[in-house]
């Protein structure tokens, strides 16, 4: 039987097509199914009208049996509106483009709480050690285009499975800390109007912030990394990669600024959830600054709570590198599916 698992993101849409084992008769779910990945493959989301169109472009003529998409923005029931992408996304009509026999929409924040379980230990870097109990809350935070965030308890060996509860939590108000991120909320204000937290915990909040640091004079910039951005060069990993190799100081200080605000963005989720099966930190962002992340000022931004701080120290916090993780749990989202059918 054949899956179609998609994690599909504001500026790319990850696709695979995997060989998954049948399940045994009768059973309600499929105990650690055989999956083979065919192939895969990255794709620039906007570069059709609908994810309809985008999938069929990938898979041409190929069927599929069973079908997951993890979506960057919220989901309600069969239809789901991407934040970041002008597409209105509907189970149905991608059942019937496809001819599969189910279609499943799930959160990408979602498809990735899944997903973690799957990651092999090389693609975990731990932050904070801690005592970690598999049956308690577990939380998710991730920045990439935008700001994703998720809750999970459970793992894929109890018998209802890993329970995932989405949110949109990365779209809540901003918080500045000092007197620097004050003058930065008025840079955003000024910009953006309102300012939600994933205006500066994103791909997008590291450019942000590299203007906000140019334009008040807090550092100088190189006319290597201004000329870059003007030719039309990714922002946040033309700032990222000069901030990683110390060669511009404007956006060394933007990417360790945006660093701690990662981290008090997962203090703030920890101390909501007081996730006992662990805080991960997700993303492609996360991901590309490892080195940054792991100096220390995530990790003390996120106990930076006052009297909670010996609260936060108990969690352990871990960073997933691994880009396919919200792959994998598309794919599990279409196994488990299936395992209904």
């Amino acid at each position: 039987m054949r899956v179609l698992a998609a994690d599909v993101g504001g500026t790319k849409t990850w696709l695979a097509v995997y060989e998954v084992s049948e399940p045994s008769a009768g059973t309600a779910r499929w105990e650690a199914p055989s999956c083979r990945a065919l192939r895969d493959e990255k794709l620039p989301s906007a570069q059709c009208g609908s994810l309809e169109e985008l999938t069929r472009a990938f898979l041409g003529d190929e069927r599929v049996h069973h079908a997951a998409f993890g979506l960057a923005g919220p989901v309600e029931g069969d239809t789901a509106k991407l934040t970041n992408l002008p597409w209105r996304v509907e189970s149905g009509a991608l059942r019937d483009a496809l001819g599969a026999q189910s279609v499943t929409l799930i959160n990408d924040f979602h498809a990735m709480a899944l997903g973690i379980e799957l990651v092999a230990p090389e693609h975990r870097v731990v932050l904070q050690r801690g005592e970690t109990d598999p049956h308690a809350l577990g939380a998710l935070l991730g920045a990439g285009t935008g700001l994703g965030e998720a809750l999970f308890i459970g793992t894929e060996t109890d018998a209802d499975g890993r329970r995932v509860f989405s949110t949109e939590g990365g779209h809540a108000d901003f918080g500045p800390r000092d007197d620097l991120e004050i003058d930065l909320l008025r840079f955003l204000r000024a910009r953006h109007g309102r300012v939600s937290t994933e205006r500066v915990v994103s791909g997008q909040g590291i450019a942000d912030l590299y203007d906000f640091v140019v334009t008040r004079g807090h550092a100088e910039t190189t006319d290597a990394v201004r000329d870059a951005i003007e030719g039309g060069a990714d922002p946040g990993a033309t700032i990222g990669e000069a901030a990683l190799a110390e060669r511009d100081a404007a956006c060394v200080m933007a990417v360790d600024r945006f660093v701690s605000l990662y981290g008090a963005e997962a203090g703030n989720v920890a101390l909501r959830s007081l996730p006992g099966a662990g805080l991960f930190v997700g993303g492609g962002v996360a991901a590309k600054l490892i080195e940054r992340i792991k100096a220390g000022g995530f990790i003390e931004a996120m106990l930076d709570k006052g009297r909670m701080r010996s609260v936060l120290e108990r969690f352990e916090v871990v960073v997933v590198t691994d880009p396919k993780a919200g792959l994998l749990g598309a794919r599990q989202a279409a196994i488990r599916a299936a395992a209904r059918t």
